[in-house]
């Protein structure tokens, strides 16, 4: 409670100091139910932003899932983060007349054609000659690292020059380096920690294959749309994801990366095979990804979007 009544507080505060017209929550709690109270309060509208977990996971919790549905209805607009985020808004009962798709975005620099010498990036890398497959994330179980390691016994088979760089920390990185071991992978691996977001070009450019089979948990835990599919086309890489949350507007299967069963170790084995043995077929979908993310996910269009919903909103 002292969260909620310290942001209705400084909310009241930024709305009259910046003489703001429509509230804009970022998530559907804490911040949605505070945007109802200033609603109420002040006369203001308020936007509700929905995300995977928010959805997901709190729609099953007896409680918090009685604030989620009456933030959500009462909200005047609100904004759908993926297409499953969509579906799963509508099923809490949701009026489908105020919900609204818009999909996330990448920075504007991650479009920017600039010439790299790949080459010398590997050699800094340590990895010259080999078929680089990445994967960036937090490492959580829902993200299906492991099944990639698991997975890399059968992909050596074909592919005996690829390393896997992983980029990022989290609570199953122990689990994961004990599966390496266990499988005696070590050479193959490689774990880079936290990754800034400013260092994340330079292994988007050294890859050749990005990989992330994410998974929905039991207990409904997913993902929404993971950015990084995005941000690897971006840099006309093909890629690889689960069949899960928010992949399926992150991922045209077949055209701009291949989309797998997270669980599944035999498929995504045959998909990092197929991609890194096929460079003809990989360099098309990185290609047609890369085209697809400058014409649908740039930073300015969604900006646009937003703004267009906003001033809809205060037009009598």
């Amino acid at each position: 409670m002292p969260v909620y009544f310290s942001l209705f507080i400084y909310g009241i505060f930024v709305v009259l100091k910046e003489k703001v017209d429509i509230i804009h929550c970022g998530e559907s709690l804490p911040t949605g139910l505070v945007g109802f109270f200033l609603s109420k309060l002040l006369g203001k509208p308020y936007i509700v932003y929905t995300w995977a977990e928010q959805v997901t996971i709190i729609s099953r919790l007896r409680t918090e899932a009685k604030f989620l549905r009456f933030v959500l209805k009462n909200a005047d607009k609100v904004i759908a983060t993926a297409s499953f985020v969509e579906r799963s808004v509508k099923q809490l009962g949701v009026d489908p007349k105020k919900i609204v798709k818009i999909l996330q975005a990448v920075d504007s620099e991650f479009l920017e054609d600039k010439q790299v010498d790949v080459k010398g990036l590997k050699q800094a890398f340590g990895i010259e000659g080999k078929k680089v497959l990445l994967t960036a994330t937090r490492l959580i179980k829902r993200k299906g690292v492991d099944k990639v390691i698991e997975a890399l016994a059968e992909v050596i088979k074909k592919v005996p020059n690829i390393i896997y760089l992983i980029a990022g920390e989290g609570p199953e990185e122990n689990t994961l380096k004990k599966i390496v071991e266990s499988k005696n992978l070590d050479m193959y691996m490689r774990f880079f920690g936290k990754v800034s977001h400013i260092e994340m070009p330079l292994y988007y450019n050294i890859c050749d294959l990005f990989i992330l089979p994410n998974l929905q948990l039991s207990d409904g835990d997913t993902d929404g749309l993971a950015t990084v599919f995005i941000e690897a086309n971006a840099f006309g890489k093909p890629v690889i994801g689960g069949k899960a949350g928010g992949t399926e507007d992150a991922i045209i299967d077949g055209m701009t990366g291949l989309i797998v069963d997270g669980n599944n170790v035999n498929e995504i084995a045959k998909g990092i095979i197929n991609l890194l043995t096929n460079e003809d077929y990989a360099k098309r979908l990185g290609e047609a990804g890369k085209q697809r993310v400058r014409n649908e996910f740039r930073l300015e269009d969604r900006a646009n979007e937003i703004y267009a919903i906003s001033k809809g909103m205060l037009i009598p």
